[in-house]
């Protein structure tokens, strides 16, 4: 008795998506959006620039109820801007917390026989500071799935999930899994400098398959800007 051969391959050798993500580890030299450095000599420029803005307005004056600086003052509050939900596809959003920080979540909506996911997760280190990271495993149902969330320098996750793929008679076989609204990870941040910043999919390394190993097109990739002020300013 002879069995159905495939020929040699990479869909035979395909355990699970996150080898996809580790393909793009090597591109370390990326610099997340808004880190760029502005340079040689922008720092003159940008000296002088900073002293012709300097006005009177900007220097403390002695008032009747004392001195009056405009200096902010106040902790630092990370206050975020979520987008609209995506139809299908995947999306950054903060989650409600009585904690101090910001804690924010991978949220997959309306996703159809998914297999696996593998993104890259970017954000300004000099605003803001990743305290911890936790994978969730919404692809295990019926049969195992495997995940891996790693930090990376320069302000940058690596997360990746997948099915396992079932045997049968020296046949693999792959069975995606429907999902209406699932996390599949969690990011908690610390407020570092005010400023702006977008917790972003970056645009490369990112790939969602389904069970035939194709990528499902047509995905939405949503956002999540923050900005990060002292809480008196938050406050105006």
């Amino acid at each position: 008795m002879t069995f159905p051969h495939r020929p040699y391959g990479f869909r035979n050798h395909l355990i699970s998506l996150p080898f996809l993500t580790l393909l793009a580890i090597p591109l370390l030299g990326w610099s997340a959006a808004g880190c760029a450095d502005s340079g040689p000599g922008s720092s003159a420029t940008s000296d002088a620039s900073d002293a012709s803005e300097e006005t009177d307005a900007d220097v403390p004056v002695l008032t009747d109820a004392g001195w009056d600086s405009t200096e902010p003052s106040g902790p630092l509050e990370a206050l975020a801007n979520p987008q609209e939900a995506p139809l299908s596809g995947l999306q950054i959003l903060a989650i409600d917390s009585e904690e101090t920080g910001l804690e924010v979540k991978i949220r997959g909506v309306g996703l159809k026989d998914l297999f696996g996911v593998a993104c890259h997760i970017v954000w300004d280190p000099e605003i803001l500071s990743l305290e911890s990271l936790t994978a969730a495993s919404p692809l295990t149902t019926d049969i195992p799935s495997q995940s891996i969330l790693h930090e990376r320098d320069g302000g940058r996750a690596v997360y990746g999930t997948a099915r396992f793929h079932t045997s049968s008679w020296g046949q693999f076989d792959y069975k995606g899994v429907d999902l209406d609204d699932a996390v599949f990870a969690t990011f908690k941040f610390s407020p570092v400098a005010a400023g702006e910043t977008i917790i972003a999919f970056r645009d490369l390394g990112r790939d969602v398959r389904d069970a035939s190993l194709k990528p499902i097109e047509d995905l939405e990739w949503v956002d999540l800007p923050v900005t990060v002020a002292h809480s008196d300013e938050g406050a105006k």
